[in-house]
């Protein structure tokens, strides 16, 4: 049983998936809403990363994270993963 399990939480950013929601006005917001994604993406990426080579990955809000990690901590326990 492994003494460490990698675990990585993101906070969500609401006005990157806002941006990304609404539909461009102009060729700056094509821009913008192109970085938007860029970003998401990268994100998403990282975080499948990590779970790939075994770790946990949460992306959250705010209001989540606290009770999202003490969650995971307890189905970590739970399953004996540590």
């Amino acid at each position: 049983r492994p003494r460490h399990l990698p675990l990585v939480a993101t906070i969500g950013d609401r006005d990157l998936h806002a941006t990304v929601s609404k539909p461009p006005s102009d060729i700056g917001d094509v821009f913008v809403q192109s970085a938007a994604e860029e970003i998401i993406l990268q994100r998403d990426s990282a975080l499948r990363q990590v779970e790939s080579l075994g770790g946990l990955a949460l992306d959250v809000t705010t209001q989540t994270l606290a009770p999202s990690l003490l969650e995971t901590y307890l189905r970590v326990k739970e399953r004996g993963l540590l």
